[in-house]
């Protein structure tokens, strides 16, 4: 009982971290892609 508790706890924490690390990696694409866009726009 208490095994299978700590086993999703585990999941749990798993699929938060995975979740706060796709967060952060989709703030790094958009920042770099507003960036992109700005030296696009300087560009033309």
């Amino acid at each position: 009982m208490v095994k299978t508790f700590v086993n999703c706890v585990k999941i749990e924490l798993n699929f938060a971290n995975g979740l706060v690390y796709y967060y952060l990696v989709a703030i790094n694409v958009a920042h770099d892609a507003t960036k992109f866009s700005h030296l696009q726009a300087q560009a033309s």
